[in-house]
């Protein structure tokens, strides 16, 4: 079902999109990371950052 207002560009984008969101398989998962333990250097740098953000916030 073509239709001559949409350009040849958009038409055949639109049916490659088709073609990727109707594929049966689904996309790899991603990669599991580990989680790794924050660092005394980060916890602190963390801490700052919500007492700087209650400070800014205190007044609204």
């Amino acid at each position: 079902m073509q239709d001559s207002r949409i350009p040849p560009p958009i038409q055949k984008f639109w049916e490659t999109t088709k073609e990727l969101f109707s594929m049966d398989k689904d996309f790899p998962t991603p990669p599991q990371l580990e989680q790794q333990e924050p660092t005394a250097m980060e916890k602190k740098q963390e801490q700052e950052r919500l007492l700087r953000e209650r400070r800014n916030y205190r007044y609204w």
